[in-house]
């Protein structure tokens, strides 16, 4: 049902002229607990993963999507290794009340033709954030689709949900082979804003270096964020505003959309009950203690 619901924001989004990436997750099974968010995420992020699958998503005008499941490693090596490395299978939305989809499998030349289509787009990957195999198959595909995109001429850039705005001339810096990945990672201040494990990471910052991949930082910046947290949009001073939505005009015509007021009924809504569910609405991310429990409008923008 994830993937579902991420097809349905993919199905919006309008077509760019690279490839790229942006993280998903979702975190479920887990009990009530009195604690800050910063917490809860810091204690998750250590306590590792079990999961193994990622899930991509393509083309806002097909209605169905592939996803990568990524198996226990093989001992097979180079070319065979890599294609080796995930499993692809399409979903086939159902959008009747039933909420039902089906999966069929996909070859893995297939999959890499059509998600790198020669007037390009952008590529939407999920994971679990603590999952090892899920960032190694990321890696493993912003390769593959930078080998293919070359043959044509074409760039691929790397969009990450894990870094802030603020720090996009380190990424910069580091892609021109300024920084090594330990200093990157101290200058965005990776482990005091993302939490995350680095190291789980790591392959695909090495890749991007390596290959001369830029990367786009697209998270808000937590000073920021905290003011929406505590006060909606309107709290951000109009500049800063004008930093994230570039086109008031654009953004308010797609948010009055019924195919946005869907996602967020059907993905943010789920996700805000959760996390009053667990009491995590009491502090900002940042752990500042808010003067009453976070709203569903703050929250969801």
């Amino acid at each position: 049902s994830t993937t579902v619901r991420e097809q349905i924001f993919a199905n919006m989004v309008k077509e760019f002229k690279i490839s790229g990436f942006f993280c998903l997750a979702v975190v479920s099974g887990l009990q009530p607990l009195q604690s800050d968010r910063r917490s809860f995420l810091t204690a998750i992020a250590g306590a590792g993963s079990a999961a193994t699958t990622a899930s991509a998503l393509w083309s806002p005008k097909a209605f169905a999507s592939e996803v990568l499941t990524t198996p226990t490693p093989t001992t097979e090596t180079n070319a065979n290794a890599s294609n080796n490395m995930f499993q692809i299978y399409k979903v086939i939305p159902d959008a009747s009340a039933a909420l039902n989809p089906s999966v069929q499998t996909v070859a893995t030349d297939s999959f890499l033709e059509r998600i790198s289509p020669s007037q390009g787009g952008a590529l939407w990957l999920g994971e679990h954030h603590n999952s090892q195999k899920d960032h190694s198959a990321q890696a493993t595909l912003l390769r593959q689709l930078h080998a293919q995109r070359k043959e044509i001429g074409s760039k691929v850039a790397v969009g990450l949900e894990q870094v802030q705005v603020e720090f996009q001339p380190v990424l910069d810096e580091f892609i021109a082979g300024k920084l090594t990945s330990d200093q990157m990672r101290f200058l965005v201040q990776w482990d005091r804003r993302w939490v995350w494990p680095f190291e789980n990471y790591q392959e695909i910052f090495d890749t991007a270096q390596e290959l001369g991949i830029p990367l786009v930082a697209l998270n808000v910046n937590s000073e920021d964020l905290v003011q929406v947290e505590r006060g909606g949009l309107p709290a951000l001073p109009r500049n800063t505003l004008l930093n994230y939505i570039t086109d008031p005009q654009g953004f308010a015509q797609f948010s009055n959309s019924n195919q946005f007021r869907t996602y967020v009924d059907y993905v943010i809504r789920p996700s805000y009950d959760l996390h009053l569910e667990l009491g995590l609405l009491k502090n900002t991310m940042s752990g500042e203690k808010l003067d009453q429990q976070m709203s569903f409008r703050n929250f969801y923008r």
